[in-house]
């Protein structure tokens, strides 16, 4: 039989990757990170809301005493002379529609030819575009939700 004699002199055995010892812990720790890095988006997706539909207000006003008004809605656009200020069937202030995250939204008001008229667009509260002209000339607000 052969003596096997632990090595006395130089550095010890470098492990090699052919070991299957350290195959096994490199294999466990790619596994880990994978782990992590998988859980980790998951729980990102998860707190993702959808966008929620957007009220978007639009107001025209000014000293001219009406405009003739083109404006877009959620399903085309409308056209139509309004009294200034713009107001909606039961007295408020401006025209409310609902539009889905996105959307372009735009009002264009011409005055009679005298004085000023201006138009505002909100989008959930917050006015976004706001312009004003005069002589007959056209106020042009667009943006987007």
């Amino acid at each position: 039989m052969t003596e096997v004699r632990p090595r006395v002199n130089g550095p010890p055995e470098r492990p090699s990757l052919r070991d299957p010892r350290i195959r096994a812990i490199i294999a466990i720790l790619l596994l880990v990170i994978a782990a992590v890095l998988l859980g980790g988006l998951i729980t990102h997706a998860s707190k993702v809301e959808p966008l929620a539909p957007q009220p978007v207000t639009y107001t025209v006003d000014g000293s001219a005493a009406s405009a003739s008004i083109t404006l877009t809605t959620p399903t085309g656009s409308l056209q139509f002379d309004a009294s200034l200020p713009l107001t909606d069937e039961d007295g408020t202030n401006g025209l409310t529609f609902v539009f889905p995250p996105g959307s372009l939204v735009s009002i264009v008001a011409a005055g009679d030819g005298a004085g000023t008229v201006t138009c505002h667009v909100a989008v959930d509260g917050l006015e976004i575009s706001s312009s004003t002209a005069s002589g007959g000339n056209s106020a042009d607000c667009q943006g987007s939700t």
